[in-house]
C-alpha cells in the first residue's frame, strides 16, 4: 500500500523504473501532487511512503515525478513517470502497487 508522507526524499534517485499514467490518475491515488515553477528539474512531484495493510509506514519513501520535461503534462495525457526510491527492488514493489491501483481506477 502506498500513502502521502512527510519523510525525507533526499537520497532517492531513479533506477530506471517507471509507471505509465495521467496525471489526473495519479491525483486520484494520491491526491494533489506538488507544482514546480523552477522547471529545470521537474514540473509535478508526489512524495510517497509505501504502508503494510495495517497502515503502518514500512519507511520507504518515493517520489513520482516528470523529469527535465520543457512543459507540464496535460492532465489526461498518459505519461512516463520517473519512481524515485532508496533502492531498486523498493522501486520495483512501488511500481506493481501503482499499477494494482491504475487497474481497479481503469476498470470502474
Amino acid at each position: 500500500m502506498i500513502a502521502k508522507s512527510e519523510l525525507s526524499m533526499n537520497g532517492t534517485s531513479y533506477h530506471q523504473i517507471d509507471v505509465k499514467a495521467s496525471l489526473i490518475e495519479l491525483k486520484s491515488i494520491f491526491g494533489e501532487p506538488e507544482t514546480w515553477f523552477d522547471k529545470s528539474y521537474y514540473n509535478f512531484s508526489c512524495e510517497v511512503v509505501t504502508i503494510d495493510a495495517d497502515g503502518n509506514s514500512l519507511k520507504e519513501p518515493f517520489t513520482l515525478y516528470d523529469y527535465k520535461e520543457p512543459f507540464a503534462p496535460l492532465a489526461d495525457e498518459m505519461f512516463e513517470w520517473h519512481i524515485g526510491t532508496l533502492e531498486k527492488n523498493v522501486a520495483e514493489r512501488v511500481k506493481l502497487e501503482i499499477e494494482n491501483k491504475l487497474s481497479e481506477i481503469r476498470n470502474r
